[in-house]
This record gives C-alpha cells, structure tokens and sequence, in this order.
C-alpha cells in the first residue's frame, strides 16, 4: 500500500494504519486507473473520451443510432431481418461529413447548456425538503395558511402531507431520518408550528 502511494507521489506518513492507508487509497485510486484497451489505444495515437452514463444526448454516435433506426422503422413494413440490414446500410452510406458534422455540434451545444445549467441543478438538489409525516387535513389547512402569509424570500418549502394519513399508510417507509437530502418530521410529535429553518 505504502509503495503504491509513494510510486503515485500521494502524501503518507509510515506510522499510518492499514486502514488509514486505504482510505487515502480510495480517495485517489480513479483518478490513477489505467485501462490496457486505453493502452492500446494510445499506442495507435486514438484518444479515449469517457462520457458519463446515462446521458445518450452527449454522443453523436447514439444520435446516429436514432437517426438509422429512424430510417428503418420507416422504410421496413414487413419487418424482414434481410431488408432491415439493407435499410441500415442504406443510411449509414448516406450519411455524409455534414451529417456527422451537424450531430457533434448538436451534441457540443447540448453540453454547454447542462454546463450553463449546472449551478441551477445543484443549488435545487442542495435544499433540504422537509416533508411533515402524520399531519391530517386540518393541520395541511392551517400550512396552507401560513405559507400564503410567509415571505417570498423563503428557501424551504414544505409540500402540503397527504390527506391519506402518514407515509407508511402510502406505501412510504422511511429507514432513516435524512434521506437523501430529504427530512422526515413527525408531525404529531412536533406539534402544528413547528419551525422550518
């Protein structure tokens, strides 16, 4: 573990624990990962470009993708496996350098506006949602109340509880009090003016 840390120039001392070491092993081990087929690749001067997952609008090649199938669930009405890979290599030939040119700079523009996007996502993902657990239909009438009487410079907005009773009455079960950002209050124990800052 020491010579691994030392060979990659990330600060230890000797005294430390095994499991001290891991921790910082951790902390530092994607940014040091060596792929073999990223090996390869760089022998043959080809750059990598890792995308992040789930996000099929940042590759121009998945693009590509819906435009062929488009094609071909348009042309193919007997749905024949033989005149399925003639309609794919029908387009893909007509694909050209302009085509290809068209979906990376759609694809350039799309990452720029999640880049532009980006503050926006985190500050609504960093707010604390306070959700009142128990409350019955009196108690969301007096919230409703008091969120008309409140200030627009409130961050926290509560959501109005259901009128079906607690969470686990929804099918809702709560393991831990924070959940992902989420806060769970009982409302019962709390009492109807409970603060929300």
């Amino acid at each position: 573990m020491q010579s691994w840390l030392a060979e990659k120039g990330i600060a230890f001392t000797s005294d430390m624990l095994k499991s001290e070491l891991y921790d910082i092993i951790k902390k530092h081990k994607e940014s040091h990962k060596i792929y073999s087929i990223d090996k390869i690749l760089q022998e043959h001067n080809h750059r990598v470009l890792r995308l992040p997952p789930y996000h099929p609008d940042l590759n121009p090649i998945e693009m590509a993708w819906a435009a062929i199938k488009g094609h071909v669930s348009s042309k193919n009405v007997k749905w024949n496996i033989t005149r399925v890979m003639e309609l794919v290599k029908e387009k893909v030939d007509q694909m050209g350098p302009n085509e290809w040119k068209a979906l990376c700079e759609k694809t350039k523009k799309i990452e720029n506006e999640y880049i532009e996007n980006d503050h926006i996502i985190d500050d609504l993902t960093d707010q604390e949602i306070i959700i009142a657990v128990g409350a019955s239909s009196d108690d969301s009438d007096s919230d409703t109340e008091n969120s008309e009487n409140s200030s627009d410079e409130d961050e926290i907005v509560a959501p109005q509880p259901s009128t079906s009773g607690t969470a686990r009455d929804s099918g809702c079960h709560r393991t831990d009090e924070y959940i992902s950002g989420v806060r769970f209050i009982n409302y019962e124990d709390s009492g109807s003016d409970f603060d929300m800052q």
